[in-house]
Order: structure tokens, then C-alpha cells, then sequence
């Protein structure tokens, strides 16, 4: 068994390393043969703890006999996910829920009622975690599996007095306040306009609430076990409703305001008392939702709530990375943004214009600056928010989309501008040899004009190459994952980011860009890849999704510099399998072009020059960047 805690010692180390090395600064000066040096050890280094914590993970979760878990092997999987989830705080969601899912199974094969309990409340705790929701976008990946594992644990209400472990009661009375997370009809998924209506949901909510706190204030339960944490209970019951303060910023409500006014006011109040006991500020989140819910409630203007937002913002330390940190410096410059732009109007905007100009660009510097650390579900909620409000407003809003990935995941915007410049590389040649097959594309309808606006017609296909993976700013948290192998619902989750890159282009009014994000990871006959079950591609971009998709494989499969998920191929081996796959998953003119052998040839040295640029490069004013890579 000793082994076993060694082991999973090992797996936290490794983690701990990895997130190290995945966002690496270097200090003004290093030379570019420094820099690839290191970013090629790094993920090199990376790739051998991603092999280490597979090995271990696997080895921690099997049992020792055909019985299960051991008691023994039961204990240190229950320390083991301890470690690797803490609520926002959570170090590795994604293998806390395998494990979790594993004890769970283990308790109802075994008929350990206490211990399943347990296990149901941390399986939908885990996967809530792990879960990607995006309201504007109707995303709910795992909502009602989440749901599914509170209702069960809730269910042994109707046993608590036959139940004699304390513990067990608790995670019994957790679950019965925790029915309401992620039901789809509950916030808003299913509303009757088919489209997403938080406050549409909220009678159930409120019956759920209102279900949960009656147990909880109960004296006759509070006697029962005295020693539970009952006012903690209910501390989180209204800490949750405050959520809600989401729906009223899609349409008022009076009721659900002041119920969420009476919310926030337990909670402030609860706050200032700790705080006044230890001399400080109550927290920025709670400050935030007192004040949103005033406003919403009707007790102080959208002046008095921007003006404190600001204020917030403006208090807090730019170099603080932790939960509160993130507050500061991400949530309150966007809701500044957003009360603003939507409450509002021209006139009572303007004396707040400079100072909320200056947050959004605080932000920014601080995502430059944020590690990666145990906060990055709440770091990739945070990004999401700023992408959309970017795109509703910017006017260089897909510019700032470039910022966001620069400064949050370096390795996607190096691949973004690999894959623009591979497209036009490939579309260049395509103008070349076979402009027939080019014809219809954007608005050229025949070979003759596609040759002769050769540069504007190369250039709109570099674009589309850029912003290809736009969507990935919206699932920053599962990209991220290199210290072990994607899970399965971690990986649904990314495949998610063709139709999030989608919804971001066609909002910013980019529709050849939206249909190119959208379509890249679909095969060419239409047999597989995803999103599923599409409509037929637009003629105007065919071919133009046809070549972003064999430039995107190109640049994934042979990048040898920051790669650090799988051993990098060579471009001879990449191309032998874009030809077996010709004619299914990849269009076949756009392969041929590689057959070339001059062509070929120039080809394998430009990639390996050009990844070695932009890896050393990225650090630069992307407007600089831009130009330079268009020169």
C-alpha cells in the first residue's frame, strides 16, 4: 500500500511541474535560440510526466482483487481526490471524477450505503466542476448527469433516521440542496422560446430551496446532529440563489430580485461580521453581488453599481493570482463593461468610457501575466464572459479575440498562425496550378478572377486559417490539461470549440470565418469528424475549409517545438497519411498539391522556419505581428 501513497504523491508533483512549465516567461532580451531551446525541453519534459501520471492513474485505480477496493486502497483514493478537487480551487477535476465514479461503483456492487452516499455527492461535485456550460451559447455538456447524482443521494432523505453515520446524513442533506445544479430546465436550457431564459427555471429552483432549507432550519434535524454544519448549510443555499443575479441581466423580474436581494443581504451580512472580527474587507465577489442585487432590486442606480464595480477593480493588487485575485482583476472589469453597455445609455456612459477602457486593458496585461495554477476553470469562466461582451462591442473585436488567446494559451495562437500561414501557402499553390477548382470561392465566380486578385483572394484564406480555433478561448481549462490524458467528458468538451468559434465569428459579422471554425474538424465526404450531422457546406467556402483542414493537420502533427501531447511526425509520414485519407477525410486536390516534390521539398523547410519564428515571436504586438506575417 505504500507503493500505492507514493505514487499518487508522484502524480501531484508532476502536476505541480507541468503547470510550471506550460506558461514559461522570459525576461526582455533572451535570444529566439534560447527561447525555442527551452520551449522544446518544456514540452518535452511534459510529454514524459503525461506518460508518468497515465501510468499512475491507471495504477491507482485498479483493485487488488476481484472483490474491488480494498478498505486500505479505498482510503488513499478518497485522500487522493481530496487533493485533486477543492471546489473552485480544483487541482484536477477531470481525475477526481474518474475516481469518484470508480468508488461509487465500487460502494453500490459492494451494498456500501454510507459510503455511496458519499460518493454521489463528490461524482456530481466532480463532474459540476468538470462540466462546460456556456449560457450564450445553450451549452450544457453534463448538466443533467450532474443532477442525476444529486437526486439519487437525496433520495436517502427519506431513510435519515434508519442512517446512523453522522457524516453520511451530511452529505445527505448536501445533496438535497445541490438537486438544483446544472438541470436544464432549471437554468434555463429548456425554456418554451428555445432559446436560453435563466429566470425560466426559477420556480423549480425556488421549490428546491425552499425543500432544502426547510431541512436545514429544521430544530428537528438540528437536534438530531447538532455537530453538522448547519448554518454553513445555510450560508451556501443563499450564497447559490445569488446566481440569479445572471437572469436579471437578461430581463427583470421583481420577485426573483428580491429574492435574490434577501440572498445577497444574508450573505454581505454574514461576510462583514467575519470580517469585522479579523480586521478586513469583506470579499470582492461578495461586495459585487450585494451591490448588483441592490441595483436589480431597485435600491441604487446603475451609476452607483458601475461607478463601485470600477472602484472594486481599482482596489484590488494586479499581480494577486489567486480566487479572489481573479475578482479583481477579470469579473469586475466585465460587468463594469456590461452594466454599462447594456443599462446605460450614451450620454450617462460617458463619464465612466475612460476608466472602463483602462480596466478592460488591466485585464488583459493580468491574463499576460497569470500562471497556471488550481484556478483554471474559474480563469476559462472568466475569458469566456470577456470573449462574448468583446464581440457584441469591439470594434476590433476579433483582434482582441487574438489577445485573449496570446495571453491565455500561447501554444493555440503559435498553431492559429501556423495553420493562416499554411492555408495561404497551400492556396497560393492552388492559384497556381488549379485555379478552376478555386472557382466560386468568396466572390470570385471563375478561375480568370481568382488570378487575377491572387494576393486578396490568398490573404481572406490566411484569415480564415487565423481564427480557425477562436472557439478554444471558451474551453481554456480542458486545452490546458498536459500533465495526463484527456478524459472522455474532457474531450467532448473541447471537440466543442468548432461550434463556439462559430457563434463568436458569426456575432463579429464574419460569416466565410464562421463556417471555416465551424467545419475544420469534419471530414471531407462527410462520413465523420464533428460537429455532426451539419448541413451542406456553403459553396463559397468548400474549398476554403478543404484547405484550413489539411493545413490545420500539417501544422498539429508535425510541430516538434511546443507539441507535448504526442511525438511530433515528420511531414513525409503526415502527408503518406493525408493520401491514404484522400478523398474521405481530406479533399483530394488540396492533398495532390503535396506530391510535388519541388514543392514538397520547400515545403518541409519553410514549417520548420516558420514554427521557429512565431515560437519566439509571440511575444510582440499582434497588430505588429500581423503586418509582418502579411508583408
Amino acid at each position: 500500500m505504500a507503493m500505492r501513497a507514493e505514487a499518487q504523491a508522484e502524480y501531484l508533483a508532476n502536476l505541480t511541474e507541468v503547470l510550471q512549465l506550460s506558461k514559461p516567461q522570459f525576461v526582455a532580451g533572451t535570444s529566439p535560440q534560447t527561447r525555442l531551446a527551452a520551449i522544446r525541453r518544456n514540452a518535452q519534459r511534459q510529454f514524459e510526466l503525461r506518460r508518468a501520471n497515465d501510468r499512475i492513474l491507471n495504477e491507482v485505480l485498479t483493485p487488488e482483487g476481484d472483490d474491488g477496493f480494498t478498505e486500505a486502497q479505498v482510503g488513499q483514493l478518497e485522500a487522493f481526490a481530496d487533493e485533486l478537487l477543492h471546489f473552485s480551487a480544483s487541482l484536477d477535476a477531470g481525475a477526481a471524477h474518474r475516481i469518484h465514479r470508480a468508488l461509487c461503483a465500487h460502494a453500490e456492487r459492494r451494498g456500501l450505503r454510507d459510503m455511496l452516499i458519499r460518493e454521489l455527492y463528490f461524482s456530481g461535485l466532480s463532474l459540476n466542476y468538470l462540466n462546460l456550460r456556456d449560457r450564450a451559447e445553450d451549452v450544457n455538456m453534463f448538466g443533467n448527469q450532474v443532477s442525476d447524482y444529486f437526486e439519487r443521494g437525496a433520495a436517502w432523505m427519506s431513510s435519515y433516521e434508519q442512517i446512523e453515520d453522522e457524516q453520511a446524513r451530511g452529505f445527505i442533506v448536501r445533496c438535497l440542496g445541490n438537486r438544483k445544479m446544472g438541470r436544464e430546465e432549471i437554468h434555463g436550457w429548456n425554456a418554451p422560446e428555445k432559446h436560453f431564459d435563466m429566470l425560466a427555471g426559477y420556480p423549480l429552483y425556488l421549490k428546491i430551496f425552499d425543500e432544502a432549507m426547510a431541512v436545514i432550519r429544521s430544530p428537528h434535524y438540528r437536534g438530531l446532529n447538532p455537530s453538522l454544519p448547519w448554518d454553513s448549510f445555510e450560508y451556501a443555499m443563499h450564497f447559490d440563489r445569488t446566481i440569479y443575479l445572471d437572469g436579471l441581466r437578461d430581463r427583470d423580474d421583481p420577485q426573483v430580485a428580491r429574492d435574490v436581494l434577501e440572498s445577497a443581504r444574508f450573505v454581505y451580512n454574514h461576510q462583514e461580521q467575519i470580517a469585522r472580527i479579523k480586521d478586513r474587507m469583506v470579499g470582492p465577489r461578495t461586495r459585487y453581488v450585494y451591490l448588483a442585487a441592490r441595483y436589480h432590486a431597485g435600491e441604487i442606480s446603475v451609476d452607483e453599481l458601475v461607478d463601485s464595480l470600477l472602484g472594486i477593480h481599482e482596489s484590488g493588487k494586479p499581480d494577486d493570482f489567486s480566487a479572489s485575485g481573479l475578482i479583481y482583476n477579470l469579473r469586475m472589469p466585465l460587468l463594469a463593461f456590461w452594466y454599462s453597455r447594456h443599462r446605460m445609455d450614451e450620454e450617462a456612459r460617458c463619464p465612466f468610457e475612460a476608466r472602463i477602457q483602462r480596466a478592460l486593458e488591466d485585464a488583459l496585461h493580468y491574463l499576460q501575466r497569470v500562471p497556471r495554477n488550481e484556478y483554471a476553470g474559474t480563469l476559462n469562466r472568466y475569458v469566456a464572459q470577456l470573449v462574448h461582451e468583446q464581440i457584441g462591442f469591439s470594434s476590433g473585436a476579433l483582434q482582441q479575440l487574438l489577445n485573449y488567446t496570446l495571453a491565455c494559451h500561447p501554444p493555440t495562437y503559435v498553431h492559429s498562425r501556423m495553420v493562416a500561414w499554411l492555408s495561404r501557402l497551400l492556396a497560393e499553390r492552388m492559384v497556381d496550378v488549379a485555379p478552376e477548382k478555386l472557382a466560386g470561392t468568396f466572390q470570385y465566380p471563375d478561375a480568370r478572377s481568382v488570378r487575377e486578385n491572387r494576393d486578396a483572394f490568398c490573404k481572406r484564406v490566411y484569415d480564415c486559417g487565423l481564427y480557425h480555433d477562436v472557439g478554444k478561448s471558451m474551453v481554456l481549462q480542458y486545452i490546458g490539461v498536459y500533465w495526463r490524458s484527456l478524459m472522455p467528458e474532457e474531450y467532448q468538451c473541447i471537440q466543442k470549440h468548432a461550434q463556439l468559434g462559430y457563434s463568436l465569428l458569426k456575432d463579429s459579422g464574419r460569416d466565410d470565418f464562421a463556417e471555416v471554425a465551424l467545419r475544420h474538424h469534419c471530414f471531407y465526404d462527410g462520413s465523420g469528424g464533428y460537429p455532426a450531422q451539419l448541413p451542406p457546406c456553403p459553396q463559397n467556402v468548400r474549398a476554403v475549409v478543404d484547405l484550413v483542414t489539411v493545413a490545420d493537420v500539417l501544422d498539429a502533427a508535425t510541430d516538434d517545438v511546443g507539441r507535448c501531447y504526442s511525438v511530433a511526425k515528420t511531414l513525409a509520414q503526415v502527408t503518406q497519411e493525408l493520401q491514404k485519407d484522400s478523398g474521405r477525410r481530406y479533399a483530394p486536390d488540396v492533398v495532390r498539391l503535396l506530391e510535388d516534390p519541388d514543392f514538397f521539398a520547400a515545403l518541409e523547410v519553410q514549417i520548420r522556419e516558420r514554427r521557429a519564428h512565431i515560437y519566439c515571436d509571440n511575444d510582440r504586438e499582434d497588430e505588429e505581428i500581423s503586418e509582418a506575417d502579411n508583408r
